[in-house]
Formats: C-alpha cells, structure tokens, sequence
C-alpha cells in the first residue's frame, strides 16, 4: 500500500536529465513512504470513501488515522457530493489529472489544496492516487515515528551447589539453611515464570535428548510437556535438517541459524534456533530457543510481493521517478550527482535512456547544466527536507514540476511531471485574459441603468450614449426628450419586455439583439445584457448596450457565403437544393428545370491552367445570368455543371430561350477554344410526380446529349489548339509541315499502306501539339534554356498524350505524341524506351524532327548546311536514332529530293 503512495507522491517535473536506478527493488520502500513528507489519499473513485492515507494526511486534517480511514473525501472537500463525484470521473478516465479544490480539516479551517490524482489498480480492483499540496502553507509536519520491539528474556539460575557447599562450609543453624532453602525456592520459582512465559519455546538437551522445555515449546509443537521430555530433538525436525542440526550439537556453534520444524500432527514450519553451551553436573548442555517464524516468513513474502508490485507501479506510473547520489567535495558543497535509477516514464518524458546515465554523473550527461541544480539538490540532502520546483528545463525544451526529498545518506528521490501543455494552456488563458480585459476595457458601449417600466425610463447611461443613439444621455435620462422605449424598432419592443420578464422570474441575466432607430434616423443592432433586481420595493436594471451592426452585417455576408458559389457569385448545390424544394408546389407548375455541362472544360485546365478554365466558367454563368434573369433560378451545382429551373414555363418559350443561349455560347472562344455546353431539361406537371426524380430525369437527358457531341467538340478543341499553335507560332506551323512532309516520304520508302502513310503524316503535324502549354517566354527564348526551363520544356510530350488522348479521333496519335523523343539508346524522355520498343512512328518523328531542326533558323541559332545535318545524323544512328530507319531518310528520301 505505501509503495502505491510513493508513486504518486513523486511527482517531479523539470530537469534536463535523465534519472534512474540500479534496481527499483533495491529501494527500502517502507523507509520511502514513511520519510515522505507529501499528503497522501488513496480513494475509491465510485464511492469516494477513503481506502488509505499516510501519516502526513493524518497530520494535515488532523484527525487520528482510524477516524480518518473511516472517513468520505465528502466530508472534506468544500464542494457539492455531485461536483466531488464529477470530477472523480474526470480524474478516473484521465480527463484531468490536477485540480483546486478547498478542504476542510479537523480544526475547521479550510485549506486551499492543489490535487494531483491518477488511477491505479490496486490487487485488481482501481482507486485514485491522490497527491494534495497544502497552498495555504507549505509546512508539512513530518513524522517518523517508528519503533523496532525487540524482547529478549534471558534466564539463567541455578546456585543449589554453590548454597549447599555454603550451608557445610559455615555450618549453618537450621533456621539460616531454611532461609537459604527459602530463598533458593523463590529463585526457582521466578527463573520457573521466566522460563514458562517466554514468547519462545525453550529447551534442555543434553546430546540430544530434552532434559526439560517450557510450554511455549509444547504450544510449538503440538506435544505435551510429557511427550517433550526426555524425547530426541530430532523429533521436533525435519529430516533433511538433521545433519544440519548434528553439525551444530558438535561443534557446539552459538550463531543462530534457520531450519524446518515438523509439529505432531506432520506440518513442516519455518524455524529459527539459537543455541547456548552451558555447564551442568560436570558437563556442557544446550539450551535452544526454539522460534516460529511463520508469521516472519510469510510477512516477508508479502513485503516482497508488495515491494515488487510497488517497482511494478513506479516503473508504471504516470511520473517520471529517478533516485540520485549527490556528489559533494571537501569542503561539502555539492559539485555533481549520479543517476542510480529511472523508471520508464521518465525515459519517454527526457529521451534520456536508462543504459545511458544509470550510474554516471549528471556532468557527463549534461556537461552545460547550470551549478545553481546542485545548490538546490545539496540544501535537499543536508538539510532534509522537501523541495517544489516549477520551471522550464533549456536542454530539454519542456516545463516540469519536479518534488525532490531526501532518501537515505546522500540520496535523494527526484519525481517530475511534464507540465508543458499545463504551463502552455495556463498563459494561453492569461493571454486571453488580458485581451479579453483589454476588449471590454475599450469597448464601444454603454452603460446604464433603469427602472423596469413600460418606458425603460433611464436613470443612468454613460458617455458613450450620444455615439450609440445619437443622443446625449440628459435627453434620455428621465425620459426628458425622447424614452428609451421609443428608440427600439416597434417589432422588437414586445420581444423585449417578455425577455426580462422571462430573465426576472429566473433571477437570471437577460441577454438580447435587437433594432434600434437612432436620432438620424438610421438603423443599428444592439446587443443588451442587463440584469433585473429589486430595491425598495421597486424593479430596476442594470446592464451593458453595445453596437454590433458589423457583426450582423459579417453573419449576413457568412450566410450569403454559405448560400453561393465563391468564383461566380451563382446560388451553390446546398442553396439550389433548398430553392427546389420551396418551388416544388403546384402554384409554381410546370416546374422546368435544365442541367447544362460544359464540354471540354477539363482539357482547357489542363491545357491551358486553372485560371483560364475558371474564365470559361465565368464566362458561361454571366451568359445564362443575361438570357435568363427572368423568372428563373440558376445555380452553379458543380465544377463545370449548372442548373437553370423556371417556375410556371411554356415549354415553347423555353425551346426559344434555350436556342438563343447556344446560339450565343457558339460564338465564344476562350483562348482560341470554341466554347460549348450539354443541356437536358425535365419538366414537373403535377403533385404525382417526385422532384428527386424530375432531377435525374434531367441530369439523364444532359448526359445523353454530351455522349452525343461531346468527342466532336474535343475535336474541335484539339484542333482550335493545333490552328491556336501554328498562328501564335510561325516557326511551328513550318516545323510541322516539314515534319509531316518528311514522314509522308519515309511512309512511302517503307513501302507502308495508303491508311498508314496518312496516319504518319497526321501524326508528324500534330506531334508538337503539347507545345501550346509550354510558356511563350520558354518557347522563344532566344539563348539555350536552363535546367528548370528544359523540365518544363520536356513535358509537352506529356501534355501532348495527354491533349490527343481525350479525343477520340486523335487518341491513336497519343502515344506518337509521347515518345517522339525517345531515344534507340534507352537514354530519352519521357519513358527511357529504347529500340524496337520505341513505337515505328515515333522513330520516324524523331529523325524527320531532328533534321528539320537541325536544318532551320531558330531564335538562338542559324541553320546548318544539309552534309553537316546528314553527318550529324550519322554520328548519332544507334545511340539516338534507329539506325536502319536513318539510312533509309539519308539515302531514299533525301536523296530523292537533291
């Protein structure tokens, strides 16, 4: 049990250290507990009866102990049953581990107390450890009171030789020998006490065999005084200590020893035997005290069960404990100390390991820790006593709360808690405070107070008044120019007299917003918090009014935020669902609703960036907000979805109006890229008809209608961006057309079909197409790029799969696209393919598109003669080039040419 306590009592905290120990088990526990000068409870967290305390809690409440176990934390804390049982729960579940609370003690002053309480399960069942600090003094009484029994009878008698040889010698009368005799039975007699009462059975032997015992060993050993004299020793023995017990009987050895004793009825028990050699009638016998040790044995099994259930708890505990020695020099002042223990938690708190500092000095550890340590540990040691610490630790960046007390000689115990999250949230608190303290201090209000009437008639308003309402407080005061009441909006004004009439029959603070007209006439909100009291007989209030329009005005803008899509400024999904489900009534039928798409709005972003397609997105919403303002509602209900519902429609019209906005959109481009959108429409005729369903049936209809077109405007997309890079980039359209014109010719030499020359062509035009997301400041750099600008150059083989891939028509292009730049070596870009893993088109591409280039004026270079190109492309068949593939375009196509 006291083992539990110290594992609480050590609640440390601080240090730039590691502690620890060469062994938890070695720590003489109950010298720990009782030396411990902190006030201990051990409670039931259910029933809040107190299961242990320790002698300085004895000391502190100042009942005696048995007064004090028989007691409930009730009894001494302050506050309510039901808040001491909360905040048991708080402590059991590890909600909160310190409070504040005030105790009551014996003498009926109360204390102001910190509590530190922690769960632990004690031989299977979980109380509460709790540590209580005494605030209001830090004296605590310390007690050490500790006695060690010891009771030793030591008899010895016998002088009838000696008197008898007097009784010749001096020939005594008859009356001195019967004085002698006398005396000499009054000696027996109490040598006879003393023998019988011993708490230890004591015998007589005489090699062995018992010549007398006294009736302590028969309540020993179960036989009867009769049966014990004249019996062998080894009777009483157990027969694998019998040479034991012959060892001693020969050699005569008085050292006590341990042994089995066997009792009549066969039960062994542990023994304890101490032997005296003594003279009698010309011989030496024995005298034995026989000790059952029982109790002994099984006490120590307890202490040693208990002591390792304690280095269980302490190795357990949620505190970081650490034993230290410290180290002083001749002239005594403290200079180091050694870590002798730690347990685990104090590794997780410091990171210091246990096979790192157990026996070595803190200075070997932490060369840089300030001497001011072993002044503060030195005073622990020296002058006995218990010492708080709350500080922050450099080496360690955290915040402890270190207990440190004396241990034994120069040790001492050091028991930290992290405290840093504690420390952080309690400036947090005071930061908040103070700024809280610094608000109210300047806040634009007034204070006021008046009677409760049907006027609020004012008898007070501060100097702020006249900036609030715009009039000064003598006009309202008295109710001499205008009443109070006068100034709340006619609406509010029943609101308000019912809430203080609410607030008074509570007897509780009344707390309202509220319109109010001030003297220009213009509206503000007016938050009021006042509170009714009684005075007199008569009913007034006190209270505060302050201006909140802004934030009226910032909770309006919220819950338009909430209610509308960021980029558009388009009522969103959460509003459109809200709004549809308002106009789902006959009065509004037919109820059109129209989900419209627009295509391709996931190639311009990745084409072109987010930015430009947010452009097509604005684009498209002020179109449907300027053809259909009237009488409908639109929405943005997604990224590149928006729906349009008409209360009332004529499908005719609605045909019209639907014709006119695609006429218009088909007239738009966004960054050369013709603009265009799906619709599908649903109309609801009757109640029978379920909205959810009119939606879907509309969102159908929209998706049927871009699987229809939708792969023609990529198309048509594609090739704006094809059309969009040749005119923004002359030395392309050329580049391309070479290129193209190059591959038709390599098609023909390889002798491929009609369909497959075309599609080399084509594909020797568009191979480029990925350059049109390549930035303009790259594309006509005039010098050679820099490593950052060749990456982004190097992804328009990227882009461009990624372009021709979204389209049907061209996605058999894609891959041309991609590995146009791969080399035969395996050393190219994107994908490292090398030979005939290299697509036969793409191969093609590269020679027709590295010679061409070599072959052109570009920004940063002229163009090379034809041989210096030829022989270029000779110098790189087999490593960059198909080799095979390079003698064909040498020797068959431009030869064909020259």
């Amino acid at each position: 049990m006291k083992k539990t306590l110290i594992v609480i009592l050590l609640l440390l905290s601080f240090l730039q250290v590691g502690f620890k120990t060469y062994a938890i088990d070695d720590i003489d526990y109950e010298n720990l507990f009782d030396n411990h000068q902190s006030i201990m409870l051990i409670i039931h967290p259910l029933t809040g009866d107190i299961y242990y305390a320790n002698q300085a809690a004895v000391d502190f409440y100042g009942y005696p102990m048995e007064t004090l176990l028989a007691m409930n934390i009730d009894d001494i804390n302050t506050l309510s049953a039901q808040e001491v049982s909360e905040e048991r729960q708080r402590a059991l579940e590890e909600e909160r581990n310190f409070f504040i609370f005030k105790h009551k003690i014996a003498s009926g002053d109360i204390r102001t107390v910190y509590v530190y309480s922690y769960p632990v399960e004690i031989e299977g069942e979980t109380y509460l450890y709790s540590i209580i600090i005494d605030q209001t003094d830090y004296v605590i009484t310390q007690n050490r009171n500790r006695t060690l029994i010891i009771i030793t009878i030591t008899l010895m008698g016998l002088a009838i030789a000696v008197t008898s040889f007097l009784a010749i010698k001096n020939k005594k009368a008859r009356k001195e020998i019967h004085l002698i005799n006398q005396t000499l039975y009054e000696s027996e007699q109490r040598f006879k006490i003393l023998h019988d009462a011993s708490f230890s059975g004591l015998l007589i032997h005489d090699q062995g065999i018992i010549l007398d015992c006294n009736q302590e060993l028969s309540n020993i050993t179960g036989y009867s005084l009769e049966e014990l004299i004249g019996a062998n020793t080894y009777t009483l023995i157990h027969p694998k200590d019998h040479d034991n017990i012959n060892d001693h009987i020969k050699s005569g050895d008085e050292k006590p020893y341990e042994a089995i004793g066997v009792r009549k009825n066969g039960e062994s028990y542990p023994l304890k035997l101490e032997a005296r050699n003594m003279p009698y009638q010309g011989k030496q016998i024995r005298v034995v005290e026989f000790r059952d040790v029982t109790d002994i044995v099984n006490q120590q099994k307890l202490q040693k069960s208990l002591e390792n259930q304690w280095s269980k708890l302490i190795q357990e505990m949620p505190l970081g404990f650490n034993l230290r020695e410290m180290i002083f020099d001749d002239q005594g002042k403290g200079i180091d100390y050694k870590f002798l223990s730690i347990n685990d938690r104090y590794e997780e708190m410091t990171g210091l390991k246990r096979k790192d500092i157990v026996g070595k000095c803190v200075t070997e550890v932490l060369p840089d820790i300030e001497s001011s340590w072993f002044d503060a540990y030195s005073d622990v040691v020296k002058k006995q006593k218990t010492v708080i610490i709350e500080d922050y630790s450099r080496a360690l960046d955290k915040y402890y709360r270190v207990v440190t007390y004396p241990y034994k000689g120069n040790q001492f115990v050091v028991v930290a808690e992290d405290i840093t999250e504690r420390v952080k949230n309690e400036k947090e608190l005071i930061k908040k405070e103070q700024e809280k303290s610094r608000i109210i201090a300047n806040l634009p209000g007034v204070s006021y107070q008046c009677r409760f009437d049907e006027f609020w008639t004012m008898l007070y308003m501060s100097d702020r008044c006249e900036e609030l309402t715009g009039y000064k407080p003598s006009e309202i005061v008295e109710n001499k120019s205008v009443a109070f009441n006068d100034l709340i909006v006619p609406k509010y004004r029943e609101y308000v007299v019912n809430a203080y009439e609410e607030a008074k029959e509570r007897n509780q603070p009344c707390s309202i917003e509220y319109e109010m007209i001030k003297k220009d006439g213009s509206r503000v909100w007016i938050w009021e918090k006042g509170h009714v009291f009684e005075q007199d007989h008569q009913w007034f209030i006190e209270g505060f009014l302050m201006d909140i329009t802004e934030r009226k005005i910032s909770e309006q803008k919220i819950n338009y935020a909430s209610k509308h899509d960021v980029l558009t400024g388009l009522p969103n999904r959460t509003y459109f669902d809200t709004v549809i489900r308002k106009l789902d009534q006959e009065k509004y039928y037919p109820l059109s609703i129209s989900m419209i798409d627009i295509d391709g709005l996931k190639l311009i972003n990745d084409t072109y960036g987010h930015d430009v397609g947010d452009e097509a997105i604005l684009t498209f919403a002020k179109l449907l907000s300027t053809s259909c303002k009237d009488h409908s509602f639109i929405a943005r209900i997604g990224s590149d979805e928006f729906a349009v519902v008409f209360a009332k429609s004529d499908p005719e019209k609605l045909n019209d109006l639907k014709d006119q906005v695609f006429d218009k959109l088909a007239t738009i481009k966004i960054k050369d890229i013709p603009l265009s959108a799906s619709c599908g429409t649903a109309i609801k005729t009757s109640e029978s008809q379920n909205i959810d369903d009119v939606l879907i049936e509309a969102e159908n209809d929209m998706y049927a209608q871009k699987t229809l077109h939708n792969q023609s405007s990529r198309n048509q997309v594609i090739m704006a961006l094809f059309d969009s890079l040749k005119d923004k980039y002359e030395a392309e359209r050329d580049h391309s057309d070479r290129v193209s014109h190059y591959c038709l010719s390599m098609g023909e030499k390889l002798n491929l079909t009609q369909q497959e020359k075309l599609e080399l062509e084509f594909a020797g035009r568009m191979h480029d197409i990925g350059k049109i997301t390549i930035p303009d400041h790259i594309l006509k750099k005039p010098g050679k790029l820099t490593d950052e600008e060749w990456v982004i150059m190097k992804n328009h083989t990227i882009n461009g799969y990624q372009i021709l891939k979204s389209a049907d028509k061209y996605s058999n292009l894609a891959d041309y696209a991609l590995t146009h730049h791969e080399r035969w070596d395996g050393k190219g870009y994107p994908k490292g393919l090398s030979g005939e893993d290299i697509p036969l088109f793409s191969r093609i591409i590269c020679i027709a598109d590295a010679y061409e280039a070599m072959t052109s004026d570009r920004p940063y270079r002229k163009a090379m003669k034809a041989q210096d190109a030829i022989a270029e492309l000779r110098r790189c068949s087999g490593t960059q080039f198909d080799p095979k593939l390079v003698d064909v375009f040498i020797n068959e196509v431009l030869e064909s040419e020259s």
